[in-house]
């Protein structure tokens, strides 16, 4: 845990000037606007209060209000809203927020409290943009606020990051923020980091926050204990502390990844965030920046890669490990470079087999573990390890150990190796393990392919384990090296099946390749996972043709796979399938790029055709892009079902990208090769081609569109894919609106709605809440339109959808501010002009006409220093932040107009 310390010993702080709050109170009773630190209290077990107390608990709860208002007044703060025993105060400043937490906290422990029983209050703080709605406030922050507020226990005060980012520096004497790490709120996609108020009149020691979602995952738990290296454990933390590159170099299986993530996790200790980036199923260099940005939970779509990496994590501060680099040196010390010289917060940690070789690297070497006498490193981790085996080696005899020594003199101490040995006791007494190892060594360390000298201990290591395997068991251990991101029973099935011969279960040799340590199992997912260093050895034992066999079963099993899911994307049935492409994205690289090196160019495009939605909606755009045309050229003769489909997939992934020539190019190509059994592509290719004439405001296109619709649902009908019904429906809706009429493009947005509703195709759904956001514009309805926009944008947040939010907050800029709100139009404006170099998608592309008016029209709106001011501060917030923006704006447009109602009916 770190600390936000207010001085050394207890001292005051050194006086710094006092930041200008955003709007402080005019008169008294005012509540602050801007940028407002909230703070909500509430009784711990107030229920049992209650039934203790009986009639003397509303006189309790009345003292402790009006101490809570009383602390509250004294340190410039407004408690304006209470809900049984909950009261919720706002506060200009965050210091005097946080000021105002002891205090209460101090009151209510010490001697001036006069109620009959101790009242224990359980607090939270946010700070969040938010503006006063009647005497109160609709804002994301109040909400926020609660949450954290309910994970806290009784005597406890929780702040979250934005809260310690704005009282730092204004702590009160003796005060500090201890960091507690990084938690879910519920209802709130992103997690939260918290921290705790310590002070010496506090109590410190609770359990973790109540009620929150788990800390969130970033770096793996393992699930072994660390053992021994503490002296290189120091100091890779001291380098780490004194250098933002360093790598941690060693040969294969020394135990460079788990003494890194070991060194992380103190970071993380320590209050800096850390994220593992496994770089060992990646083969190809340029899809490092993508592999990094996966970990990171950045989009990268359109645009250059690693420049929207680093305008993600410019003002970040993180250590990015980058676990085994070798196989991709160039790439990866280039992304370090270029990262380290863009973001001044970042550090890097890396592993690899030697070093990246850039300027100012702090190389730390990972030796094996030292095996001399029977307490060294070496022989603690073999009997920590085999202790898990057989339990019976608790208390090992003087026999035992010296078994021990030389057995881990035998395999040099390498950690991997001396792991693999502990698991063969399950079937090996120790004496004939030693005693084996010395001739296998002997027979091993020499003529392995393509293993380094540096390697061929372990080598030997891994083929004796394998060596022992049933004949089942090593089928099935060679055939699975072909994964490279994980599988799962039935891709097994697929690729090892054959193998095993007819009725060949494949089942029990997994199982047993588990129990043995040689696959790993993820039970969450229900999926296995092969050490690479395993699955490397396990290459080793095939042929060519053995080799070639498998991987043709790996693109057949993948193209029914890809080809089974795709029809489900866009149905109530869909997350299944999102979250299996999603586990599968290695596996459907590498199969693709085999079939393409092996001439199965048909096998390549029904994998493109059958994901292209996938990349479209995981902002793949570039990489997607690649692979059809990479694809269609390969297979010039493939069935026109399957080129259709493919060409389609291009023309959405150009419509992403903002290529209006390649969008109409494709969907042409499309309607005019399209054949009878592909009538779900015929169907969106019309679609999309008149929804492009409509976003481009081209009005001749209308009367031509009536006559595709016509063929775009028989089309439809004839695949039996509902859901397109829906897209006809919203693209009806636009036309009408280009033609002016309005009211007709309504009703043909709520039958797209209710259709894709009906459906599941929540994307669809929330599509037509866009279009119906910019007809209510068309018609001067613009109250409505920010809440159709908001609408809209919920949806996509819940989606995943990051282009399709920047798309609506285009239009939701233009509601705003057509609805007397320019400044927040310009606040989004801003978040869009940086959001769209971090996902790498400019919406004013993808809607040049009506995205463009939009702008226009609220920079007019404002004179230009307030804009700039207003664009600057958008600009500092992230995706949520701006979404919040426009959600906050609905909830306080839906107040004044339920308050313009109700005094037209008192009137």
């Amino acid at each position: 845990m770190s600390a936000v310390k207010s001085g050394e010993d207890g001292a005051s702080p050194v006086p710094e000037p006092r930041r200008p709050r955003t709007r402080s109170p005019r008169h008294a009773g005012a509540l602050p606007a801007g940028l407002v630190t909230f703070v909500m209290a509430d009784i711990e077990g107030s229920t049992r209060l209650f039934h203790q107390l009986g009639d003397d608990y509303p006189a309790l709860l009345e003292r402790y209000r009006a101490l809570l208002r009383r602390v509250c007044r004294r340190h410039r703060g407004l408690a304006f809203e209470t809900d049984g025993d909950a009261l919720l105060a706002a506060f200009a400043d965050a210091g005097d927020a946080v000021a105002a937490c002891l205090g209460a906290q101090r009151e209510l422990t010490g001697p001036r409290w006069r109620g009959p029983v101790r009242v224990r209050a359980r607090m939270g703080v946010h700070t969040g943009v938010a503006t006063p709605v009647g005497t109160g406030y609709v804002a994301l922050a109040v909400h926020q606020v609660a949450r954290i507020c309910a994970g806290a226990h009784g005597g406890q005060v929780l702040l979250s990051e934005a809260a310690t980012d704005a009282a730092a520096g204004h702590l009160p004497r003796g005060a500090e923020l201890a960091v507690l790490g990084s938690f879910r709120l519920r209802g709130f996609p992103a997690a939260v980091r918290l921290a705790q108020l310590h002070h010496p009149d506090l109590r410190a020691d609770f359990p973790p926050p109540r009620g929150l979602g788990d800390i969130a995952p970033v770096l793996p738990t393992p699930l072994t204990s660390f053992v021994g290296r503490a002296r290189e454990l120091d100091v890779l933390s001291a380098r780490i502390a004194g250098q933002r590159l360093v790598t941690v170099v060693g040969p294969g299986g020394s135990g460079k990844t788990r003494l890194a993530l070991e060194a992380a996790r103190r970071q993380e200790s320590r209050g800096i965030p850390a994220v593992l980036v496994e770089l060992a199923g990646t083969s190809d260099p340029a899809l490092l920046p993508a592999q990094v940005a996966t970990a990171l939970g950045v989009a990268l779509s359109v645009g250059d890669p690693l420049a929207a990496l680093g305008d993600a994590l410019r003002d970040r501060q993180l250590l990015l490990l980058l676990d085994n680099c070798e196989h991709l040196l160039d790439a990866a010390a280039l992304l370090a470079a270029t990262l380290l010289a863009q973001c001044p917060h970042l550090q890097v940690l890396a592993t690899s087999r030697q070093p990246l070789g850039v300027l100012g690297e702090s190389v730390m070497p990972c030796e094996p573990l030292e095996v001399e006498g029977a307490d060294s490193d070496a022989a603690r981790l073999f009997l920590d390890r085999a202790r898990l085996a057989v339990p019976g080696l608790a208390e090992p005899s003087p026999e035992d150990l010296e078994l021990v020594r030389r057995l881990c003199a035998e395999l040099d101490g390498l950690p991997l190796a001396l792991e693999l040995a502990a698991a063969t006791l399950q079937t090996l007494p120790l004496a004939e393990l030693v005693t084996r190892l010395g001739d296998r060594f002997a027979v091993l360390g020499q003529g392995l392919r393509g293993v380094p000298e540096r390697q061929r201990t372990l080598a030997a290591t891994i083929r004796w384990s394998v060596d022992r395997l049933p004949p089942a068991e090593l089928a099935v251990f060679t055939a699975v090296s072909v994964f490279a991101g994980g599988f799962s029973v039935d891709a097994v099935d697929a690729v090892a099946g054959p193998e095993l011969g007819s009725g060949g279960d494949t089942l029990t040799p997994l199982r047993a390749l588990a129990d043995k340590s040689l696959l790993q199992v993820d039970h969450g997912a229900g999926r296995y996972r092969m050490l690479e260093t395993l699955r490397q050895y396990a290459d080793t034992l095939l042929d060519d043709a053995g080799r070639r066999r498998l991987r043709d079963r790996q693109v057949a099993f993948l193209v029914g796979l890809t080809e089974r899911i795709e029809p489900t994307l866009r149905t109530r049935h869909a997350a299944p399938g999102w979250r299996r492409l999603d586990a599968e994205r290695l596996n459907v690289r590498a199969a693709f790029a085999h079939a393409l090196a092996t001439g199965q160019g048909e096998g390549a495009l029904r994998i493109a055709a059958a994901v292209s939605w996938w990349w479209y909606r995981r902002g793949q755009v570039g990489e997607g892009r690649r692979w059809v045309a990479d694809a269609l050229a390969a297979a010039p003769e493939a069935p026109a079902a399957v080129r259709v489909r493919a060409l389609l997939g291009d023309a959405l992934l150009a419509y992403l990208a903002g290529d209006v020539a390649a969008v109409r190019a494709r969907v042409e190509e499309v309607v005019a090769q399209a054949p009878d059994e592909a009538g779900e592509a015929l169907a969106l290719a019309l679609v999309l081609r008149a929804y492009l004439r409509a976003l481009l405001g081209e009005t001749d296109a209308v009367a031509d569109f009536e006559v595709d619709a016509a063929r775009a649902v028989a089309a439809a009908e004839r695949s039996g894919v509902g859901w397109v019904r829906a897209e006809i429906a919203m693209t009806r809706g636009q036309f009408a609106r280009v033609a002016g009429d309005a009211e007709a493009a309504l009703r043909h947005l709520d039958e797209s709605e209710a259709i894709a509703v009906e459906q599941g195709h929540t994307w669809g759904a929330g599509s037509a809440l866009y279009v119906r956001a910019k007809v209510l514009l068309a018609l001067g309805r613009a109250p409505e339109a920010v809440q159709a926009a908001a609408a809209a944008v919920s949806s996509a947040l819940a989606d995943d959808d990051a282009t399709g939010i920047l798309a609506v907050l285009l239009t939701g800029a233009g509601a705003a501010t057509a609805s007397g709100s320019p400044r927040q139009g310009a606040v989004i404006l801003g978040a869009i002009e940086t959001l769209s170099r971090r996902v790498g998608y400019d919406p004013l592309l993808m809607d040049p006409v009506d995205g463009q008016a939009y702008a226009a029209a609220t920079r007019a709106a404002l004179p230009s220093a307030e804009y700039d001011a207003a664009s600057a501060e958008g600009r500092g917030l992230d995706l949520l932040g701006a979404c919040a923006v426009l959600i906050d704006l609905a909830s306080a447009v839906r107040s004044e107009q339920a308050a313009g109602t109700t005094e037209r009916r008192g009137s």
